[in-house]
């Protein structure tokens, strides 16, 4: 049996490279959708939990209550209390 043998001094990284760059195109669909607010409220709904930005923006465009709930300085912490009246016609239309 035949072995061949790569001279390439830097074989592993490139193919570490080519690995990671496959990776990342089919990883990058799956990081591009978009949430609409609808499907955010219909998450809260569920039960499921949404992140600080997400909290964030649905009360800023006074769609759910939230509770201020940080206990680090520096990392603000948001706990969903309720959906608005202007959150629940949304998930209504």
């Amino acid at each position: 049996m035949a072995w061949k043998m790569n001279l390439n001094p830097n074989f592993k990284e490139d193919v570490m490279k080519a690995a990671e760059g496959k990776l990342n195109s089919a990883v990058a669909p799956a990081k591009a959708v978009l949430v609409t607010d609808k499907e955010a409220l219909q998450m809260l709904e569920r039960g499921e939990k949404l992140s600080n930005a997400w909290l964030g923006n649905l009360s800023q465009n006074g769609l759910i209550e939230v509770r201020d709930v940080t206990s680090k300085p520096d990392e603000r912490e948001l706990l969903f209390a309720s959906i608005t009246e202007k959150g629940r016609k949304v998930l209504r239309g």
